[in-house]
C-alpha cells in the first residue's frame, strides 16, 4: 500500500544506488545495432513519486569506461546528472573520449525536456590543445525534427606549433601549416533525412602538399547543403604564391562546388588567373567532374616574358627575348593529366641566343653542317618563333622549338629556318603547372567520398 500526502495523493519517497560490473547494452535502430560495454555502472535515484505531480528528484549515473566494440571508440569518465520535475534537466560530463581518427576530447553539455521540446547545449574540446567546440541546438520529440548550430572559433596553425596532423589523421599530408581556419555550420534533421548549410574561412594560410609549397591563401567557402556538399555559385579564392618547383604568384580565382544530374560533384571555375613568367596564366568557364571518366580544359598564356620562360627551363647557355601568347588543352583522368597539341607564339620578332661551350664539344663530330647551326644560333634574329607542347598520360612530354629568322654575322644574314627539342628543366614546368590540377582533382574527389 503506497503512502498519502497530505492532500491524498499516493506518495513514494525513495534513495536508490545500484551497481553493475561488466555489463554489455546493446542499442538497435532499424536495421542497424551497436553494443556498449560498461565497466562498471553506478545508477544512484533519490527523489519522490507523486501521482498528480510525477517525478520529482535527481537521476546520477556513473561509468568509469564505456566501450563501442567495432567502432574503435572508448569513453571514461561519464557522468550524467538528470534533474526531474515541472521540467527535465539533464548535464552531462565526459572526461576522455578516443577514436583513432581524433585527437583526444573531453566534453561538457546540458539540456532542457519542457513538454516535447529539448533544448540543448554541448561543448567538446580536445583535450591536448584546448580547441573548443560550441554546439546549440533544438528538438521536437513529436516531429522527430530538429537544429544545430556548430561553431569553431578560430584555429592558429604554426609551423613549431599545432598542426592539422595533431587534429585528425586525415590532415596527415599537410605539414608546415601557418595561419588561421574557422568554420560554421547549420545542421537540420527530421524524418527525411539530415542536411544543413555551413562556412568555413581561412586566413593567410601556407602549407606544404604533395611537394607543393602554398603561401597566402585566403578564402570564404560558404556551402548551401551538405549532404552532399555543395557550394553557393561563386567563392573567392586568392593565393599569394604556388610552388611546385616553378612559382605562380598572386592567383585569384572564383570557383563553386555544385552537384551533377547523376548525383556526383562538380568543381565550377569561372575565372581564374595567375602571373607565371612575366605574362599571365588564366582559366575560364572550367569545369572539373567527378562523374566524368575524363575532363577537359585550356589554360591560356598572355604577355609570357621568353627571357623569363628561358630561365625556368635552366638550359645551359639559352636565353631570349620577345612575348609569347598561346594555350595548353589539358585533359585530367584517373590515371593522369595529359596536354593535347599545346602551343606558344612569339607576338612579334626578338632574339635567340645559345652559347654553349659544352654543346659545342657535344657535336662536334656533326661536322660543318651541325657548326654552321650552333654559330647561326650564338645571335638568332627570329621573325616566328614557337613552342608545340605534348604530354602523354604517361608522364612523356614533348616540347619542340621552331624558329625562322637569321644571324646577321652568319652568311651575311642568310635566313634559316630551326627545330629543336627541349629539354632542360622544360618538362619539369609543366608538371610544376599541372601539379595545382591534379591536386584540385584530388581534394574534389576526397570531398565527395
Amino acid at each position: 500500500v503506497l503512502p498519502l500526502d497530505g492532500a491524498g495523493a499516493p506518495l513514494l519517497t525513495h534513495d536508490l544506488v545500484a551497481t553493475s560490473n561488466d555489463l554489455d547494452i546493446r542499442l538497435a535502430a532499424g536495421g542497424d545495432a551497436s553494443t556498449l560495454r560498461v565497466a562498471p555502472l553506478t545508477v544512484e535515484l533519490a527523489g519522490t513519486l507523486r501521482g498528480d505531480t510525477g517525478h520529482r528528484g535527481r537521476l546520477r549515473v556513473a561509468a568509469p569506461r564505456v566501450l563501442v566494440p567495432g567502432h574503435d571508440l572508448t569513453v571514461g569518465g561519464v557522468d550524467l546528472d538528470v534533474r526531474t520535475g515541472a521540467t527535465i534537466e539533464a548535464a552531462v560530463g565526459v572526461g576522455d573520449i578516443r577514436h583513432p581518427k581524433v585527437p583526444p576530447l573531453t566534453l561538457t553539455g546540458e539540456a532542457t525536456l519542457a513538454g516535447e521540446a529539448v533544448t540543448f547545449a554541448l561543448r567538446p574540446r580536445t583535450a591536448d590543445t584546448g580547441i573548443a567546440v560550441e554546439i546549440d541546438g533544438t528538438h521536437d520529440l513529436a516531429a522527430g525534427r530538429g537544429r544545430a548550430r556548430v561553431d569553431v572559433p578560430a584555429i592558429v596553425f604554426s609551423p613549431d606549433g599545432l598542426q592539422p596532423a595533431a587534429l585528425t589523421d586525415i590532415l596527415d599530408d599537410l605539414t608546415e601549416v601557418a595561419g588561421a581556419v574557422d568554420a560554421s555550420a547549420t545542421i537540420d534533421w527530421s524524418p527525411d533525412g539530415v542536411d544543413g548549410t555551413a562556412g568555413v574561412r581561412a586566413n593567410d594560410l601556407s602549407f606544404v602538399a604533395a611537394g607543393v609549397r602554398i603561401a597566402g591563401l585566403t578564402t570564404s567557402w560558404d556551402f548551401s547543403r551538405l549532404a552532399p556538399p555543395v557550394s553557393r555559385p561563386t567563392q573567392q579564392l586568392r593565393i599569394r604564391s604556388v610552388d611546385a618547383g616553378v612559382p605562380l604568384r598572386d592567383l585569384a580565382a572564383r570557383l563553386g562546388l555544385a552537384l551533377t544530374a547523376a548525383g556526383g560533384a562538380r568543381l565550377d571555375l569561372s575565372q581564374a588567373t595567375a602571373v607565371f613568367a612575366g605574362g599571365r596564366m588564366s582559366l575560364a568557364d572550367a569545369v572539373l567532374d567527378t562523374a566524368r571518366a575524363e575532363n577537359g580544359l585550356t589554360l591560356r598564356l598572355e604577355q609570357v616574358d621568353l627571357a623569363e620562360l628561358l630561365k625556368l627551363v635552366k638550359l645551359d647557355g639559352l636565353s631570349g627575348t620577345g612575348v609569347l601568347n598561346g594555350s595548353l588543352p589539358i585533359v585530367i583522368r584517373d590515371d593522369g593529366i595529359a596536354i593535347r597539341d599545346g602551343a606558344l607564339d612569339a607576338a612579334a620578332g626578338g632574339v635567340l641566343r645559345y652559347r654553349s661551350p659544352t654543346a659545342r664539344q657535344a657535336l662536334e663530330a656533326g661536322g660543318e653542317p651541325v657548326d654552321l647551326l650552333l654559330r647561326a644560333l650564338e645571335n638568332f634574329q627570329y621573325d616566328r618563333l614557337s613552342f608545340a607542347v605534348d604530354k602523354g598520360l604517361d608522364g612523356e612530354t614533348e616540347i619542340r622549338l621552331r624558329t625562322t629568322g637569321n644571324n646577321p654575322d652568319v652568311l651575311d644574314g642568310y635566313p634559316f629556318a630551326i627545330n629543336i627539342n627541349l629539354s632542360g628543366n622544360a618538362d619539369r614546368i609543366l608538371v610544376s603547372v599541372l601539379e595545382g590540377f591534379r591536386l584540385s582533382d584530388s581534394a574534389l574527389r576526397a570531398i565527395v567520398q
